[in-house]
């Protein structure tokens, strides 16, 4: 049987999947809709939470409103704060105009913070007077603006543990964590591969899969999540011909991908990776941030490399 032969594919706002987790993910984001409260998307890389995000923000009231995203990781903290609230017109060298912000950008709609983990506790503070008065300052400005928007946060490890280790202010977790929406990895909703598959490749009008590359598909681990289910049949599609994507070319793809190694092989590089992060952390006097910039990685990155470092000697 081809994907094409799977009958119902069944989507939510984008979400595609039968599996009792998903469907549960489908009915909270509806019940979440309805609030006036902000949001925590808790997932892992590539699980889908920006797509969750958005389904939340068009099932809302706030749907007709704007959807501002913001990767919190990829910005230097030096251009988060402008980026964040805006700036007024010399508030800095190179500020030669008025700049509105994402929290003024946001006002009627939603603000999602990918990466929420790495926010700046100074910014978290901002944001949470922002968020309680429903108003903003851009740096340098004295006119206060209208910034009222659901926050919606992605992050990858449960809040809680954002605020054992300090990450988040305290204020901060208990104004934000009202609902928490959590997000399965693909492994455990892996009965909707195909329906995943087939709904990819449906909308980039790409080949379909034959039953034999469906069945590779299902073995796979998808450390990666959804996203790498994507990409891997992206690079299917150019391995294959016309016609049907084959299992050949859907292992090709694998390999492309650096996932042709066994699970042992997989957990000496893990362990490998752990030990150079533990190092650099270590060289750079225990400083998560100055190692991350090392790394070339994210704070958040390092921080769950080195969780998984202590879990594994533990």
């Amino acid at each position: 049987m081809t994907t094409a032969e799977c009958a119902g594919e069944a989507s939510f706002c984008g979400l595609v999947g039968r599996h009792p987790l998903m469907l549960a993910l489908r009915d909270e984001i509806r019940r979440a809709a309805g609030l006036d409260a902000p949001v925590v998307v808790c997932g892992p890389t590539g699980a889908g939470k920006e797509l969750v995000a958005r389904a939340l923000h068009a099932s809302g009231p706030n749907g007709v409103g704007p959807f501002c995203p913001v990767n919190v990781a990829a910005l230097p903290e030096s251009l988060l704060e402008s980026e964040m609230f805006g700036s007024a017109r010399g508030a800095f060298t190179g500020a030669v105009a008025d700049r509105r912000g994402l929290a003024e950008t946001a006002h009627g709609g939603s603000l999602f913070l990918d990466e929420a983990g790495d926010l700046p506790l100074h910014v978290q503070a901002k944001l949470l007077r922002v968020l309680d008065s429903g108003e903003v300052r851009r740096l340098g400005a004295t006119q206060a603006r209208c910034a009222c928007f659901r926050l919606i946060a992605a992050v990858q490890e449960e809040p809680c543990v954002l605020l054992r280790d300090r990450r988040w202010r305290q204020d901060f977790f208990y104004r934000v964590t009202g609902v928490l929406l959590r997000v399965p990895a693909l492994q455990e909703h892996s009965r909707d591969i195909p329906l995943l598959a087939h709904a990819f490749l449906k909308a980039r009008r790409l080949p379909d899969l034959e039953a034999e590359g469906l069945a590779v598909l299902a073995r796979h681990a998808w450390p990666g999540n959804v996203r790498e289910l994507q990409q891997t049949l992206l690079r299917a599609a150019f391995h294959g011909a016309d016609g049907l994507i084959t299992a050949h070319a859907i292992r090709a793809a694998l390999e492309d991908g650096g996932n042709g190694h066994s699970a042992h092989g997989a957990r000496s590089l893990d362990a490998a990776r752990r030990r150079h992060v533990r190092e650099v952390v270590d060289a750079c006097a225990g400083d998560t941030g100055a190692a991350a910039v090392q790394l070339g990685i994210s704070r958040s990155q390092v921080y769950r490399i080195l969780s998984a470092e202590r879990s594994s000697t533990s």
